[in-house]
């Protein structure tokens, strides 16, 4: 049988000496480098091969980056760590790079040997003065993540309400005509009944943290959809979609057959698109639909122009904080009629977000914009409100 072949790594040279000289003088073992840096560990390791490395904690470079080199090169060596510190903090750091065992320095030799058989034999040696913190710190994290798990099971079964359909209603904010007032569009708006209270976009949020965000946000659209045909031949309605539900197997058959051409997709500008073109190739066939598309939140997010330009979007929504500032801020009005001159010039049309006072609608429509929605024109509201709101300005119309 083959001696145990043992690298020493430690940046003081009499620790070194008296390290190689108590292997060399144990039968059945036998040193096969002596490096003091975290570099001449790594190499020594890659052209000897040892079986277990000591390695020094706060040697020149690192006991980590030592014992991530090493395992990186000769994933078959079992990582020692030996160090005067006794810090959980400096044990787990060893531990997370790769390392079998830790062992505290001024232990007998007898214990160091030890250590190095139980390395080389697939164990895990700890020195009694830091097993006990490591076992707690283990313990800790080990409730911590049972909570996260039991967090997310939680959360997961709230959403699960939504989706099975007791927890979450649509609500529908009109769209208007901003000269007559008239309502042309309404969006859909997702407003939940769950346990803690959140905001609808936190909700959405959580969903994208435990990867339901496709399931929730079809299983919005979906409901938003099925009470379109209560609305009027010419009005359309928005929902809203991620580019990365976009992109998803859940959006097929998301937009029912029949109204296609009344529907407007609207598409987020506060989440980046990494990939335009599978964007576009995941959008092909429901704009081929009759399905349109609008840029939601422009002038918030990333890079508008370039956003709009890729997309190609039959309607541009002003972002509510354009909409907020455009009565007084020069910049604000700035940009607002590029993106107007912007729309115009490839054949989109601009609604803007809310509208909160007449001091902004009148503000908007001076700068030539005609299509808007906000509180200052209607509150998200149901279907049936909504109706009869509508039902209401036809008759003073008439």
């Amino acid at each position: 049988m083959s001696d145990l072949r043992v690298l020493i790594a430690d940046d003081e040279k009499i620790v070194r000496d008296a390290l190689a000289d108590l292997i060399e003088d144990t039968p059945g073992m036998t040193v096969v480098g002596v490096a003091e840096n975290a570099e001449e560990a790594i190499a020594m390791a890659g052209s000897t091969s040892p079986d277990v490395a000591l390695l020094d904690v706060r040697m020149p470079g690192g006991g980590p980056t030592a014992a991530r080199g090493i395992l990186q090169c000769c994933p078959q060596v079992r990582v020692l760590a030996l160090s005067a510190s006794g810090s959980h903090d400096t044990v787990l750091e060893m531990l997370q790079a790769g390392a079998s065992g830790y062992l505290v320095k001024g232990i007998l030799p007898t214990e160091v040997i030890a250590g190095i058989q139980h390395a080389a034999a697939g164990e895990a040696p700890i020195s009694a003065e830091v097993a006990g913190g490591v076992i707690d710190r283990l313990r800790d994290q080990l409730d911590v993540e049972a909570q996260e798990v039991e967090r997310r099971a939680a959360l997961t079964a709230q959403l699960t309400v939504a989706l099975d359909g007791d927890g979450l209603d649509m609500v529908y904010q009109p769209i208007m005509d901003l000269e007559t007032r008239k309502v042309v569009g309404v969006e859909s708006l997702a407003r939940f009944k769950l346990d803690p209270h959140r905001p609808p976009n936190e909700w959405f949020q959580v969903a994208a943290d435990l990867g339901m965000a496709p399931r929730l946000e079809v299983s919005a659209v979906r409901r938003a959809l099925a009470r379109h045909a209560a609305l009027p031949a010419d009005v359309f309605m928005a929902v809203n979609l991620s580019p990365a539900t976009l992109m998803s197997a859940e959006v097929a058959g998301a937009i029912p057959k029949g109204f296609a051409d009344r529907v407007i997709i609207e598409v987020t500008e506060h989440t980046p698109v990494v990939d335009y073109l599978a964007l576009r190739t995941a959008l092909a066939p429901l704009r081929a639909s009759g399905v349109t598309l609008a840029v939601d939140d422009a002038g918030a997010g990333f890079a508008s122009l370039r956003h709009i330009l890729k997309l190609a979007p039959h309607f541009i929504k002003l972002d509510i904080s354009l909409t907020q500032n455009i009565e007084h801020d020069a910049g604000t009005i700035a940009l607002a009629v590029a993106l107007t001159s912007f729309a115009g010039a490839i054949g989109a049309r601009v609604i803007a977000e809310g509208i909160e006072t007449q001091g902004q609608l009148d503000a908007l429509r001076s700068l030539g914009i005609q299509l808007g929605q906000g509180y200052h024109l209607g509150r998200p509201m149901s279907m049936e409100d909504l109706l009869k709101v509508m039902s209401q300005a036809s008759a003073l119309v008439a």
